[in-house]
């Protein structure tokens, strides 16, 4: 495979991805929780601030 191309992944391993990516945000809202901030305002300031 040469650079840019897309490697196939198996139903398996999309499905850890997915898990874990899960897991993260849940993470993060969980954080937000219990430093008392609204998760989901939280979220919003936070996309707001990337870079376009």
């Amino acid at each position: 495979m040469g650079f840019g191309e897309i490697t196939p992944v198996s139903d398996s391993a999309r499905s850890v991805v997915i898990i874990e990516q899960k897991a993260a945000i849940q993470a993060l809202f969980g954080t937000a929780q219990l430093n008392n901030l609204d998760p989901a305002a939280w979220l919003k300031n936070m996309l707001t601030k990337l870079p376009a």
